[in-house]
């Protein structure tokens, strides 16, 4: 036992002396490119063994990304910036992978590796976290497209949860002189959700109670993640109005134009009802408490208004609800 670890550490020896680190990288980035021109290869001879090419694709991009891992933070071969482009250009091929071969395997390793791998390279982290947000909003949309393309919606709800974490992760590592920056990547995730969701919704026809668990989610985080980048409370109030905005110009624009009578219904009616909860939220934190009831009571009659004017039998429900309660709860 003795002589066989001894001849095993031998050998490790003559690999490290007579094999630099920048040739294991090299044979790692030539042994993923070899199985991937194999199962590309067998898969066009062999069309009964598709899964089995799709598994070899996916192990393929997986040594990429521990190739990329060792030639980058690990030997530090080269920096954390270019490796960081390589990873995305991993990331980008791995996509286009799964929608030439329709391989759910190598798309979802290509969001994780993509969305994860960078988490290593610390001072893209500490120095640029919101260059990484970016990117990993990137992935994010490519993976939802990816999903709708292949029709498997468990890749888009993998990074509607993603999209969440990697926010509130990245938000950690972020500097209070670039809150602009951090407002407008949080408003761009959550209406990509938002955009997923419609597709999910009425696209393809997915889970109502799914997707409606999703859409309290992603209200919950927009609530939370625009406290944490906002300056003031004022400020914080204003975001919500404007948003508020934004979901009753959609509302509108399904009324008023030729794409009425195309559109949902209960499309208008979630879209109502954002705006609505936005604007109760953000006048909670503008209005003095004083006028707080009389504004909610406004708001409340103009919300039952459009429920009747337009048929919307959800939106009376849901104001009659909300300002029997609210009173209740605030006088506690």
């Amino acid at each position: 036992t003795q002589s066989r670890s001894s001849a095993a550490s031998d050998v490790y020896k003559r690999q490290n002396e007579y094999l630099p680190p920048l040739g294991k990288v090299s044979m790692g980035y030539l042994s993923a490119l070899a199985i991937l021109i194999f199962a590309i290869k067998l898969n066009k001879s062999r069309n009964d063994m598709s899964e089995y090419c799709a598994s070899l694709i996916g192990l393929s991009v997986i040594l990429l990304y521990l190739c990329s891992y060792f030639l980058g933070p690990y030997y530090q071969l080269i920096s954390d910036l270019n490796t960081f482009v390589l990873l995305i250009i991993i990331c980008a091929f791995g996509y286009v992978l799964s929608k030439i071969y329709e391989t759910r395997i190598v798309a979802f390793i290509s969001l994780i590796g993509g969305t994860l791998a960078p988490i290593f390279l610390i001072s893209i982290i500490n120095n640029a976290p919101f260059l990484y947000l970016s990117f990993s909003l990137l992935i994010c949309i490519g993976a939802a497209v990816i999903a709708f393309s292949i029709r498997w919606q468990l890749l888009a709800q993998i990074s509607f949860i993603l999209s969440i974490g990697l926010v509130e992760f990245v938000l950690l590592q972020a500097h209070t002189s670039e809150a602009i920056t951090a407002v407008i990547l949080v408003h761009l995730f959550f209406y990509k959700m938002c955009v997923n969701l419609y597709f999910q919704w009425f696209t393809f026809k997915s889970n109502r109670q799914n997707c409606l668990i999703q859409l309290c989610v992603s209200l919950a985080f927009m609530l939370v993640t625009l406290e944490q980048v906002s300056s003031s409370s004022q400020q914080y109030g204003f975001l919500l109005l404007f948003n508020a905005f934004l979901a009753a110009a959609v509302f509108l624009f399904c009324q008023i134009t030729r794409l009425k009578s195309l559109i949902n219904k209960d499309f208008k009616i979630i879209a109502l009802l954002v705006s609505g909860f936005f604007t109760g939220t953000a006048l909670l934190i503008l209005i003095s408490i004083d006028l707080l009831s009389l504004v909610w009571g406004i708001e409340g009659l103009i919300l039952l208004y459009l429920g009747l004017r337009f048929n919307f039998y959800n939106v009376r429900i849901a104001v009659s609800y909300t300002h029997l309660t609210l009173p209740t709860i605030y006088s506690v």
